[in-house]
């Protein structure tokens, strides 16, 4: 057992560094939104997209949506459907009036293309 106790403890270390390595090597996948100030000009529920201009022509574009949560010009927290702000009147499938607001967005790269999702919306 004792001539055992050389290998076994190369093998762990040989682990933990390949471990720690490879931890190194792959970005990190976790994600937080960045909040945008501008001004939706555009947005359609069906679609769940929006078009936003935002100061940095960087952050202006249009971007999908998955909001799980808005605030409303009254400073009302409300958690799921389609945010007022973004609402068309009723009839209509798109809104394209002008209306500030802050967005908090989360961008992903895959296969070469960025993508650009509000996760949260606060209706100025």
């Amino acid at each position: 057992m004792t001539g055992l106790r050389a290998p076994i403890v190369a093998g762990l270390v040989v682990a933990v560094g390949v471990g720690f390595g490879a931890a190194w090597a792959w970005r990190d996948h976790t994600a937080a939104p960045r909040r945008i100030k501008g001004t939706v000009t555009w947005s359609n529920e069906d679609a769940q997209r929006l078009v936003f201009e935002a100061g940095k022509s960087a952050d202006s574009g249009e971007y999908q949506t998955a909001i799980t949560e808005w605030v409303d010009a009254k400073q009302v927290r409300t958690v799921g459907h389609w945010p007022s702000c973004l609402a068309p009147k009723k009839g209509s499938l798109v809104r394209t009036d002008r209306r500030p607001a802050e967005i908090d967005v989360i961008s992903a790269e895959l296969s070469g293309a960025t993508y650009r999702v509000v996760v949260a919306i606060h209706c100025l």
